[in-house]
């Protein structure tokens, strides 16, 4: 008895101090989606990597098409034995060189993204910590939406919070001014 006694005024005095602290969040999937700056860049990286499937699809079909040649060639014995082997290398070269173009471009477009989510993950500190430049919150958490496409199957850190907490807006709407003046 004087054990629950001791756990239940711990848990009391921790939940008067836990009632002194403000704590905010602000949802990181919608900073990144209506963050102007964001959508910019993530235009540009689409952009190039429209350009870059293009490029792949036009070397594909073109490669696609020489070996369709060399097989209906190959079936009509129009190549002697040295012929086909040098014809088939040289394919095969080619098609060595394509896996490798777009391995090179997946890379490109996959070190673009990273490094424009470490930019935008940087603005976000830095625009959270002015902010919060006065101490007003003592803590600040990020939630993102794991999950499903649209509706989030469950948000991490924050399950649930009253959105009377919820400082998404002011972050993107400052994020976005800071963006505007940047121009």
């Amino acid at each position: 008895m004087k054990r629950i006694f001791i756990i239940m005024m711990f848990c009391a005095l921790g939940m008067q101090n836990l009632s002194a602290q403000k704590i905010a969040y602000f949802n990181l999937n919608r900073v990144f989606n209506e963050y102007s700056y964001a959508i910019d860049k993530y235009a540009e990286i689409n952009k190039l990597t429209e350009e870059a499937q293009a490029q792949i699809n036009s070397q594909s079909a073109a490669l696609q098409t020489d070996v369709e040649t060399f097989q209906r060639n190959m079936s009509t014995n129009q190549y002697t034995m040295s012929q086909a082997e040098s014809r088939q290398n040289m394919l095969m070269q080619r098609q060595e060189k394509l896996n490798a173009f777009m391995q090179q471009k997946n890379d490109e477009i996959n070190a673009m993204k990273n490094g424009l989510n470490n930019e935008i993950m940087a603005a976000v500190k830095l625009f959270v910590d002015k902010y919060n430049a006065d101490g007003h919150f003592t803590l600040i958490l990020a939630n993102q939406a794991l999950g499903g496409i649209g509706d989030a199957i469950l948000s991490v850190p924050v399950v649930n919070g009253a959105a009377s907490l919820d400082i998404t807006d002011v972050i993107i709407a400052g994020l976005n001014a800071e963006y505007a003046k940047s121009r």
